[in-house]
């Protein structure tokens, strides 16, 4: 049997052998643990969660309808703050494409834009993707969020507004 007093009597070489040995057999290496299983204990750590949207807080009791569709469609390329990204996104706020025309936006949503656009005196050029498959309650709420949002101070756009300009399918 091979002792700490009886290990120094073997050769350095071997005293290392038995040493690694013994540390591999005693104590839990991680070279041995599975990727898999070691992703599976990570998991399971108490300050790895998946979150919860009451108790974290995820999106706020009073978001509106409308801003909780900006967030899912529209706040990737213009921002929280509706600033957009210069050069590649136009900002939302403080521009007659938002406060002005509703036909023109209602049309800007439903059909998309390619190309160059002016907004505030900067050129954009980009891809806006339309948005026609949301349903003429859910067009007049996000917009109605984005006019009245990021300081605008537009007035509100009705489901039957939609719906009519739909209808004109102005191109």
């Amino acid at each position: 049997m091979m002792t700490h007093e009886n290990l120094n009597l073997l050769p350095k070489s071997l005293r290392i052998f038995y040493i690694s040995l013994l540390s591999v057999i005693c104590c839990e290496s991680p070279i041995k643990k599975n990727p898999l299983a070691q992703m599976e204990e990570r998991k399971n750590l108490s300050h790895i969660r998946t979150p919860d949207i009451i108790k974290d807080r995820i999106e706020p009791d009073n978001i509106t309808i409308g801003q909780k569709i900006y967030n899912q469609y529209c706040l990737a390329c213009h921002q929280s703050n509706g600033m957009g990204a210069s050069g590649r996104f136009p900002p939302l706020k403080a521009t007659d494409w938002v406060t002005g025309d509703k036909k023109r936006l209602v049309h800007l949503i439903l059909n998309g834009m390619e190309g160059e656009i002016e907004v505030n005196g900067e050129i954009y050029n980009g891809l806006m993707p339309q948005h026609s498959f949301l349903n003429d309650d859910q067009v007049a709420n996000v917009l109605t969020y984005i006019r009245t949002s990021f300081g605008n101070k537009a007035s509100s756009l009705s489901a039957e507004e939609v719906k009519r300009f739909r209808k004109l399918n102005i191109k």
